[in-house]
C-alpha cells in the first residue's frame, strides 16, 4: 500500500535520464516542477527532503530504487499475504501456508531482572518487534554527516 503511494507520487519520474546519477550509490532526484534537486544516498538510506532527513523512505528513494534498480535499508518490506499470494502464483498447490511468509523480524526479548527489595524478581518473557533502523540515524549517520 505504501509502495503503491510513493509510486503515484513519483509519475513524473519515468527515465533514469531525470536523474543525475553522482556515483558510489548517490543520485540528485527532481522535485516535481524540476526547481530543485535532492540528494538520495541509497547505501544510508536518506535523502536531502524533509521527510527523508527525518528517516522516511520517500519518493525521490523510492523513485532511484525503481529506476536504478538499488537496494535501500529503510524501504518498506513487502506484506506477508503478498509474499504468499507471490509465491502461490510461482508455486501453485506446493506454496507454503500464509504463516511461513510471516515476518522474520519478530523475536522474542527478555527484560532485564527487576530488583526488590535486594533480591532479583522473576523475569519476564515480552515479544515485541524488533526496530532494525532508528529513525533518527542509520548506522550511526544522519543524511546531514553526509557530504557531497
Amino acid at each position: 500500500m505504501a509502495l503503491e503511494k510513493l509510486s503515484r507520487k513519483v509519475s513524473y519520474l519515468t527515465s533514469c535520464d531525470q536523474i543525475d546519477d553522482m556515483c558510489e550509490n548517490r543520485y540528485g532526484v527532481p522535485n516535481s516542477d524540476s526547481t530543485e534537486k535532492y540528494d538520495v544516498d541509497a547505501t544510508l538510506g536518506c535523502c536531502s527532503c524533509k521527510a527523508g532527513m527525518f528517516g522516511k523512505f520517500c519518493k525521490h528513494q523510492f523513485a532511484v530504487m525503481i529506476l536504478f534498480q538499488e537496494a535501500f535499508p529503510n524501504a518498506p518490506g513487502v506484506a506477508a499475504d503478498t509474499r504468499h499470494s507471490i509465491a502461490y502464483i510461482a508455486l501453485g498447490e506446493s506454496c507454503p501456508p500464509l504463516h511461513f511468509y510471516n515476518s522474520f523480524q519478530t523475536a522474542t526479548m527478555l527484560e532485564r531482572p527487576r530488583y526488590q527489595n535486594g533480591s532479583e524478581t522473576e523475569q519476564n518473557t515480552v515479544t515485541t518487534e524488533v526496530e532494525l533502523l532508528d529513525p533518527n540515524s542509520v548506522h550511526g549517520a544522519s543524511c546531514s554527516d553526509v557530504t557531497p
